[in-house]
């Protein structure tokens, strides 16, 4: 235990050190200040100049460690009648509020949490209680004339709670622990799901080539029967290498590749698939461009090429001398500035791309849905954000703030991801009336409803 000063001439009520060997020794903060004890009826004791104890728990000014952790005298009592009576508390707001001292007292659920969270030992309420009514027991055996029971030695109850180090979680506690782990094996599941959907292969990447060019008449299947039967384009190996600057034919087959994994993915997916077919086309027509996109900066991040790296071993430069088709929005240039780069920058990690892309198939409401479908859809988004928060605030050793701000600029990927989109549809626009490439009924139907969305919010 750090050596306690005191800035006065030693008393009665002066709380004296223990050996550092004692268990009281241990401390529960990490805080890098010197503990220090209030004197009964005294003022704060401050070792050395302006050192102030904080508060895990609220940040308000501590005058000693109460059960196990520095804490200041509300957020003391607070615990002790939470834990005697114990009180089971709610929370209007999932569990996510701020606790500090200016408004600590407004969510007693989450302030509980927090004092558990801070290192707060339950068990070392229940002993103070126990260690009260032994006193009141002792002081009625001496009234009684009988010989008194040698008192346990104490310096003070603050140090006697610090010798119980064995944790007794309260009762949310550990539902707070299942509702973690549940949702971390929500992310788990989904990382797995994207890596047997990635792995479905039916045929070489020569044989998907020369699929799509006997296939003429691929380009007039319509968007329900391409995505429920997903077989004018088999499925090619995905092998986002990046080796040379694609070809017409490349860029095309990829394409079609692409809505095929996409379609396989979104009918793979239970939450999905539980969905009306109405609903499930809605979405899918609204969602395969930004999950499109979302998969070729995770693949451009991960090969480094000069450009948007395809799933058949090619790449869309950005020089445009080698550019395929006409990239008149500078679309490959956006993607490396606002996507790649800060996949790269964040090092995104397979788990959080794969829950991304579930979050990116029920991203916000859209205006065709059902009114079931729209429920359902609220609910699932809110299964895969929750799913993120848990696993990035495991991922970063349970940092709420740096979780928050990097769940927050992974959804302004997702935005750059949507803004790509809509820059795309330009360059395909300009490609179909220049007849350079017949992109098929079935992706008109995408850029239709992207166009209707842009109509909408603007």
């Amino acid at each position: 235990m750090q050596q306690l000063y005191s800035s006065g001439p030693s008393s009665s009520n002066d709380i004296k050190p223990e050996p550092s060997g004692s268990p009281s020794a241990r401390t529960a903060s990490n805080t890098p200040v010197t503990p220090t004890r209030r004197p009964r009826g005294g003022n704060a004791v401050v070792p050395g100049a302006g050192t102030v104890l904080v508060c895990v728990v609220c940040g308000d000014q501590a005058f000693g460690k109460h059960y196990g952790v520095n804490a200041c005298n509300g957020c003391k009592g607070f615990f002790r009648r939470s834990v005697w009576n114990n009180r089971v508390y709610s929370c209007r707001f999932e569990g996510n509020c701020a606790i500090a001292k200016e408004h600590r007292n407004v969510c007693r659920s989450c302030r509980l949490k927090q004092c558990f969270e801070s290192g707060m030992n339950p068990r070392a309420v229940q002993s103070e209680r126990e260690l009260a009514q032994n006193r009141t027991k002792e002081e009625d055996d001496e009234g009684r004339g009988e010989s008194e029971s040698p008192q346990p030695e104490m310096t003070s109850r603050e140090v006697q709670t610090d010798r119980i180090k064995t944790e007794c979680p309260s009762p949310t506690a550990f539902e707070d622990e299942e509702k973690v782990n549940m949702m971390i094996g929500v992310a788990n599941r989904l990382f797995q799901h994207n890596r047997q959907i990635l792995a479905r292969c039916e045929s070489t990447l020569a044989e998907s080539y020369a699929e799509n060019a006997n296939r003429e008449k691929a380009t007039d299947i319509s968007f329900a029967a391409a995505f429920f039967n997903p077989q004018f384009s088999l499925r090619s190996p995905i092998t986002p290498t990046g080796e040379r600057p694609a070809a017409l034919t490349d860029a095309l087959q990829d394409f079609r590749r692409c809505f095929t994994l996409f379609a396989d993915w979104c009918q793979a997916l239970p939450e999905f698939n539980r969905m009306k077919k109405e609903d499930q086309i809605v979405i899918a027509k609204n969602r395969f461009g930004v999950f499109y996109w979302w998969m070729c900066a995770g693949w451009s991040a991960q090969v480094g090429c000069n450009g948007v790296c395809y799933a058949n071993r090619t790449y869309f430069p950005v020089e445009s001398a080698q550019q395929c088709l006409s990239d008149i929005e500078n679309v490959a240039e956006r993607m490396i500035n606002n996507l790649i780069g800060p996949l790269i920058e964040m090092r995104v990690d397979e788990i959080e791309k794969a829950v991304m892309c579930a979050i990116i198939i029920f991203q916000d409401e859209l205006p065709n849905l059902s009114a079931e479908g729209k429920v359902a859809l609220r609910e699932n988004r809110a299964l895969f954000v929750k799913a993120l928060h848990y696993y990035v605030k495991n991922k970063l050793q349970n940092s709420s703030t740096n979780a928050a701000c990097r769940i927050g600029k992974l959804m302004l990927l997702l935005a750059a991801a949507t803004d790509l989109v809509h820059k795309t549809k330009d360059n395909v626009m300009l490609n179909d009336v220049l007849h350079i490439v017949d992109w098929g009924e079935w992706s008109t139907e995408i850029r239709r409803y992207s166009s209707t969305l842009d109509s909408l919010m603007h």
